[in-house]
């Protein structure tokens, strides 16, 4: 057993590489990889898409003992509980926007967006956020291949 300490650093260090912790010839490979992103209108019209976690990511690749890692990791959780509201929300009958914008997880991306995102300090009129999912599967000839699918929620107007 390691000493605690050391199980951190070895953490930052591998867990963005190695899905399943250290398991790397687990039997239940990643089938999919969720993707928080979001795009806001200001009076200068509306931006592109805009996916955190992936700069996160990239800080972690230069500097694996910074804060990147972790914050990698909560887009990650923030990712797969959106596309878990998507689901979720598509089992009602005639779904509102109301339904959407009232997730736990939509109102967690609000908060990272009107608070701590590059859009902060703007004027913002609107934000849309969405899931961009990898789907990875084998095909008949037991290659790898993926399918992207980009789900978007509806657009709330902000009043501010």
């Amino acid at each position: 057993m390691l000493p605690k300490k050391l199980n951190v650093i070895i953490d930052r260090y591998s867990v963005p590489w190695f899905y399943q912790n250290y398991y790397m010839f687990a039997p239940d490979p990643t089938y999919h990889i969720n993707s928080f992103v979001y795009r806001v209108e200001t009076a200068e019209g509306w931006t592109d898409w805009q996916e955190p976690g992936l700069d996160q990511l990239k800080h972690h690749w230069k500097n694996r003992f910074g804060n990147s890692s972790d914050l990698y990791d909560m887009f990650y959780g923030l990712s797969n509980a959106l596309f878990d509201g998507i689901i979720f929300v598509n089992f009602k009958d005639n779904p509102t926007d109301e339904d959407w914008i009232s997730l736990p997880a939509h109102k967690a991306a609000e908060r990272y967006i009107m608070r701590n995102s590059t859009y902060a300090d703007e004027d913002v009129i609107a934000f849309q956020v969405g899931v961009r999912t990898e789907h990875h599967f084998f095909d008949n000839k037991q290659h790898i291949q993926k399918n992207e699918v980009f789900q978007k929620y509806p657009i709330k107007s902000v009043l501010r």
